[in-house]
């Protein structure tokens, strides 16, 4: 605003002919101006969905995934391992705030053995060794003594005794029961036997089998390739000594069961499952199967469990699942009642869903979802829930379509004979039918961390998660429509739901008008932004079970209405007075948004009307100006800018010969004489008639723009009484100057008649003048004329 010190507005007159209107018009219901300016800036939250997968945190997976496969570590079904997991994780939907309860089922036991070194490797791995089928269970300890592939002469050996032999795996059953008799009789603590490179299945752990009789007594373990190279390495660094305690796992296997309850409390609200499997097989640590699955079901169940949904969320951790998905089975088959089977909209199962292992050469690894429909083709993604909105989802996160196709051999089975649609997700090659290609280290001692990706964790519980979310939403159906209801294609729609800090990316309308968008059970406030401006404005609508129809009916955006801001006050009559002046123009409409501004002096180069533009010389300007919305809407016009600083000059005559007989002219070359004042005495101030010619054209001039008038004649009869007084005068002009006042004392006389116009002509008057007061630039002074000897009195 220049040096301007005073803002003062100016609502553009009426009588302008680019503007139509003197001021705004009353503001209609409008939205937030904060929504307006987040749509146009793009300065969004995401929508719900894009939210929750930019909630999603990798490390939170694989640091999930530690606890379990290598902390806890192999996780055989009914075995303590099993049970620690189970109860860790439901202490995790504890504090997720989901109501969580442990279930318990009968399952077959397993033998294993849990190895503990006095040293370990820097690295991950399995520790848990397979176990004779009728050894003893009991805990030995001993140094670890390497005999490899030696077979014969063992008995002879008085090294061994009390020792933890470790010896090369042979497949011959007989050579191997000849060679534990002969240990026995060496007085070993026990046999560990490891394969190695070029037998079958080499990271697996080899069935020791039952024992002879004699030899039943012995601790007899079983080693895979990886776990046996790791020993030695260990030897080759030093002593080596291991503990061994033989076991046998429970009976009872266990299910963690969390619940988000429907936030309606609706006891027949739809049902959605999200479930992995947490056990493993013996010897596995279980990273990929399945310590990935559970630890995106933990993930997926922290960030869902932010918001309260009209369908009831259950989060399933099963037990004993590589025995025949037992867990799952008990839950369905025996907890869930047949009502609670009718009302599950789905079953979204995670296992194996982040090995790192890309694939054969022709056999790619990509991210499937699998049914347990395997009598037919692949489902497409409308005929399940759990197809279609993970593929919806997937398309979102720009995945592309979800690869589908058909498989049991999981959790999701259970639900798929009640019924149920379900699918298991997992990273894997599927070739066709039920056939698919799984990672190489898939019950193998080697699933460890080594071969998982949190990269690929975290896309399946963006996208499986993601699905399930989504089906746990609501819907807002939005229909947009303008002033003369027709549909409004490609509107931009921001929300702002409760607890929000901002307003979220609604998405744009199709060319119906038509807008779904998904919410937990909430209340939103939604904004509909077209794009030449118009806008609607639907507040506080509440998102509850069965969604909600949210009719919004666009309202224009007025024409931007200028105002003009100085660092003076116009006059009454809208003229600035002291020069220079600086003017800045704003403008405003209907919703008050906020426009760019600029102006020009010549319509060609604009400056922002922030910075304004000054005048300094006297005269009459155009100001041009124009007005840009956000959506690039451009709106011109111009404006007066009147600058007059200059006061009008009076040159006012006295009739020497005839007592109170005036006359004279008023000059202003820019505004404009407004009037030529006089007073008698202390008299008001009383206007003199002006006659001014009547210029060629002028009715048209008059019809186009003010008329100014430059030059003002007047000549009159004073009213006087005889005593002598003092009569002052001054003239004023359009802008509101004011010549400084002047006087002219006239002696005593005959009284005058009433003021008016004598009829001579103005020139005949000042041709007799005998005296002149004269008014020049706002100054004053005594014009003195001679009529043979009179002289008339001087007054300046």
């Amino acid at each position: 605003m220049g040096a301007a010190a005073l803002a003062v507005p100016l609502a553009f007159s009426s009588s302008v002919t680019a503007f139509a209107q003197t001021a705004a018009p009353e503001p209609l219901p409008a939205p937030p101006a904060e929504a307006i300016s987040a749509i146009t800036s793009g300065n969004l939250l995401p929508d719900f969905q894009n939210e929750y997968l930019s909630q999603v945190v990798k490390e939170n997976i694989w640091n999930t995934d530690v606890k379990l496969s290598h902390e806890i570590g192999p996780r055989v079904r009914g075995s303590e391992a099993e049970t620690e997991a189970v109860n860790w994780i439901a202490e995790q939907f504890r504090g997720y705030g989901l109501e969580t309860e442990v279930e318990a089922f009968e399952v077959t036991q397993a033998r294993f053995a849990d190895i503990t070194p006095n040293r370990k490797t820097d690295e991950y791995a399995s520790w848990q060794f397979s176990h004779s089928a009728n050894g003893p269970l009991t805990t030995v300890s001993g140094d670890v003594v390497d005999i490899a592939s030696q077979t014969t002469g063992l008995a002879e050996r008085t090294d061994l005794a009390g020792k933890m032999v470790l010896a090369d795996w042979n497949t011959v059953a007989g050579t191997r029961n000849t060679m534990l008799k002969d240990l026995r009789t060496a007085g070993v603590a026990g046999v560990i036997f490891a394969k190695v490179a070029g037998q079958s299945a080499p990271e697996s752990l080899p069935s020791v089998g039952n024992l002879a009789s004699e030899e039943a007594g012995m601790v007899v373990l079983g080693s895979a390739v990886n776990q046996g190279k790791r020993m030695r390495t260990l030897l080759a660094d030093g002593p080596l000594s291991i503990e061994a305690t033989t076991k046998i796992s429970s009976t009872t296997s266990h299910n963690a069961i969390g619940v988000l309850p429907a936030a309606s409390g609706n006891p027949d609200a739809p049902i959605i499952y999200l479930g992995a499997h947490i056990d493993s097989v013996p010897g596995s640590p279980g990273a990929s199967d399945n310590g990935s699955g559970v630890s995106i079901l933990v993930e997926i169940a922290r960030i869902m469990s932010q918001h309260k949904y009209d369908a009831e969320i259950r989060f399933g951790v099963w037990g004993a699942e590589e025995i025949g998905y037992k867990g799952s089975n008990y839950h369905v088959k025996t907890v869930m009642t047949a009502a609670e089977q009718a009302r599950t909209l789905g079953a979204w199962n995670m296992d194996m869903a982040g090995t790192s292992y890309e694939g054969n050469p022709g056999q790619p690894f990509s991210f499937w979802a699998l049914t347990a429909d395997t009598t037919r083709p692949p489902l497409e993604p409308h005929e399940s829930p759990v197809l279609d909105f993970s593929n919806q989802v997937s398309l979102i996160a720009e995945q592309g379509n979800l690869p589908i196709g058909t498989v049991s051999r999981s959790d999701h089975q259970p639900f798929h004979d009640v019924g149920i649609k379900a699918a298991v997700f997992s990273w894997m090659f599927y070739a066709g039918g039920t056939n698919i290609v799984l990672e190489p280290a898939y019950h193998q001692t080697t699933d460890t961390l080594e071969f998982v990706s949190a990269e690929r964790m975290a896309h399946a519980a963006r996208i499986l998660g993601g699905g399930a979310f989504r089906a746990a939403m609501n819907q807002a159906k939005l229909d947009v429509v303008d002033a003369d209801e027709a549909v409004v294609a490609n509107a931009r729609v921001a929300m702002s739901c409760e607890g929000d800090e901002g307003w979220r990316d609604g998405g744009s309308t199709d060319a119906d008008g038509k807008l779904t968008v998904f919410t937990p059970n909430t209340s939103c406030d939604f904004v509909a932004l077209a794009a030449d401006g118009s806008r609607a404005f639907v507040a506080d609508t509440a998102l509850a079970a069965g969604g909600a129809a949210v009719p919004m009916q666009m309202q224009k955006a007025s024409a931007p209405v200028f105002a003009l801001e100085a660092g003076q006050a116009p006059s009454a009559t809208g003229w600035y007075l002291n020069a220079p002046v600086t003017v800045a123009a704003d403008a405003s409409n209907n919703f008050g948004d906020e426009l760019t501004v600029e102006q020009s002096i010549d319509g060609q180069n604009w400056v922002s009307g922030t910075d304004g533009t000054t005048f300094e010389e006297d005269g009459r300007y155009e100001l041009f100006v124009r007005a840009t919305d956000a959506q690039g809407n451009v709106v011109p016009s111009s404006v007066p800018v009147n600058l007059d600083s200059t006061a009008p000059s009076l040159a006012v005559v006295a009739d020497a010969a005839k007592r109170g007989a005036v006359s004279g002219t008023a000059l202003d070359a820019t505004s404009g004489v407004a009037s030529v004042q006089y007073h008698v005495g202390n008299g008001a101030w009383t206007d003199l008639k002006l006659e001014q010619p009547e210029a060629e054209n002028a009715p048209q001039a008059r019809a186009m723009a003010p008329q100014v008038i430059e030059a003002a004649k007047f000549a009159t009869q004073l009213d006087l009484g005889k005593e002598a007084t003092t009569v002052e005068f001054r003239a004023l002009d359009t802008a509101g100057n004011t010549s400084k006042v002047g006087s002219i004392k006239i002696a005593a006389g005959a009284p005058t008649g009433s003021l008016s116009n004598t009829g001579a002509e103005p020139a005949a008057m000042f041709a007799i003048a005998a005296a002149a007061l004269v008014l020049l630039g706002g100054g004053a002074m005594l014009m003195v004329r001679r009529n043979r000897a009179q002289q008339v009195n001087e007054d300046a």
